[in-house]
């Protein structure tokens, strides 16, 4: 319905969804991409919707595309505690393009963020990121 592809909330929760699910079809993430591409069309500031887009892009195996997106979300929003995670999703990007050297540096500049963040809360999702990191590496 036109409500739903207007409304850049439901737009993105849809494509989280399918975005953290590690096997469904690929035209299940190829909806994902288009659910997160309008979202960020509508809210192109909204670092949360370009993590969210970088992330179904990644599962697309769009790597490229899913750096440029996680990029632009680091870009919005530096410092910010989503920071960590979206540096884990470029390492685990730059590892499928087999580019190894890089993969290691955003993988500890990763790491470095959640250090820095020691005093502060983190997000559920940090540890399950991270450890899929280090499962890319392996």
């Amino acid at each position: 319905s036109q409500l739903f592809i207007d409304s850049p909330n439901l737009l993105n929760a849809s494509a989280w969804t399918i975005a953290t699910q590690p096997k469904v079809s690929p035209g299940v993430y190829r909806m994902g991409v288009e659910y997160a591409q309008r979202a960020v069309q509508l809210v192109p500031d909204s670092s949360s919707y370009w993590n969210t887009l970088g992330v179904i892009l990644y599962r697309d195996r769009q790597w490229r595309e899913s750096i440029q997106a996680l990029e632009r979300a680091i870009e919005l929003r530096p410092d910010s505690p989503e920071e960590s995670y979206n540096r884990y999703f470029l390492a685990m990007n730059y590892w499928q393009l087999g580019e190894p050297q890089q993969a290691e540096a955003e993988f500890l500049r990763a790491d470095g963020c959640l250090q820095e963040r020691q005093d502060c809360e983190r997000e559920a999702g940090d540890s399950t990121c991270r450890q899929a990191a280090r499962d890319y590496r392996r």
